[in-house]
């Protein structure tokens, strides 16, 4: 093996190592699996409210099947559930309900935020149950993270309350919870084309309120006897932590006769509450999709082209371009210690094979324009003919 070959062999090891490939981040092509994650909601967090009665947090997990890596993505009420639910009540006189009021009237001040979040990783200790639906691609994975934002600027708040007709089943107002998101999730990967692996549809929490008439929005809330009917209710239903929630719904239930106001994304909606069952709390089945995958019913971006999600680590180039100049290095030090004090060398003397060293950039021309020539079929000329024949400028 001549030195233009051995320098073509080294320059194309450096290409490879130093490619696009990186440790740690999922391929368009592989394959993910996807899981329903189930986290129950603790008593010690949300108190007796929603720790008894089967309450759950749901989530969706996804996992390479090639490198294993784990990813979670779910749907949250910012800061707490029970903040969405209760207002804080602030005593304001100088709003302006209780500046035209004869009595002062105190603010709601509300904290609804929705929130898609997405983490690099799936939390056994959090997560206690997990259940296989999917199959889907890197690419699918790709379009689905694109399509994330999109839902979230449609459901910017959380709502824990279906609104549904006593009467005919109808819901009048969907909730907007980690469990809606979770099936809109489902009805997503399906119409991206990925792998539905079971017919029977998990369990979900549902929390309906029951109406004998169709809610209607609340058009000047801050009119001052409007504003009052609706602190005073809010003031009427503050929750107490330590309260089961059996025995919540059974005071609110004689507390209401019959009215509810419903705050959704600044807005206030008054419900004709049922009198026998105004409530229904439930973990029941939600369908999964079915029939022919269709994209195009996915309101999606028209630029979105997120990379594939890469955890903090060196790529696989990088650990070769290391390894060979921690080598290269450690080798000039030992050859100088020699040379200095082995051999009395001095000056520039010292560099261990220094001629070799001083011609290393022409050998790495010479296999770069040995490459060029055996694809071009050009005739090769190494540099050092060149630096013979043509003058130094």
């Amino acid at each position: 093996m001549n030195r233009y070959t051995l320098a073509s062999v080294l320059v194309i090891v450096v290409v490879l190592f130093s490619s696009s490939f990186t440790v740690n981040s999922y391929d368009l092509d592989e394959s993910i699996d996807v899981y329903y994650l189930i986290a129950p909601l603790m008593k010690s967090k949300y108190g007796y409210l929603l720790a008894n009665f089967n309450a759950f947090h749901a989530g969706l997990g996804f996992i390479t099947k090639s490198t294993n890596e784990e990813y979670t993505v779910d749907f949250i009420a910012y800061p707490t559930i029970t903040a969405s639910i209760f207002p804080q009540i602030v005593n304001n006189t100088d709003s302006a309900a209780s500046t035209s009021a004869e009595e002062p009237l105190p603010d709601l001040v509300w904290n609804t935020i929705g929130m898609v979040q997405y983490q690099e990783q799936i939390d056994g200790t959090y997560w206690t149950s997990r259940e296989k639906m999917y199959t889907i691609t890197g690419q699918q994975f790709k379009e689905y993270l694109c399509w994330l934002p999109i839902y979230n600027q449609s459901f910017p708040y959380y709502n824990l309350f279906d609104v549904q007709d006593t009467d005919t089943g109808d819901i009048f107002i969907p909730s907007s919870t980690c469990y809606d998101f979770v099936w809109s999730s489902f009805t997503a990967l399906y119409a991206l084309g990925g792998q539905l692996l079971t017919s029977t549809p998990p369990n979900r929490d549902y929390v309906t309120l029951m109406v004998t008439t169709e809610p209607n929005i609340v058009d000047h809330p801050m009119e001052p006897d409007h504003w009052k009917q609706i602190t005073q209710f809010y003031s009427a239903i503050a929750y107490n932590p330590n309260e089961s929630f059996q025995n919540y719904i059974g005071n609110l239930t004689i507390l209401l006769n019959g009215t509810f106001f419903l705050h959704i994304d600044g807005k206030y909606y008054n419900l004709t509450m049922a009198p026998l069952n105004p409530w229904n709390v439930s973990y029941s089945p939600q369908p999964l999709p079915y029939g022919t995958a269709d994209p195009s019913i996915l309101n999606m971006p028209s630029t979105c082209f997120p990379t594939p999600p890469k955890k903090s680590s060196i790529g696989g180039g990088w650990i070769f371009i290391i390894i060979l100049l921690c080598g290269s290095t450690t080798y000039l030090l030992i050859g100088v210690l020699v040379n200095k004090f082995l051999f009395k060398q001095h000056g520039i003397d010292l560099i261990p094979n220094r001629k070799v060293w001083l011609s290393f950039g022409s050998l790495i021309g010479d296999g770069k324009n040995f490459i060029v020539s055996k694809v071009t079929g050009n005739k090769f000329i190494p540099l050092s003919k060149h630096s013979e024949t043509q003058p130094l400028i």
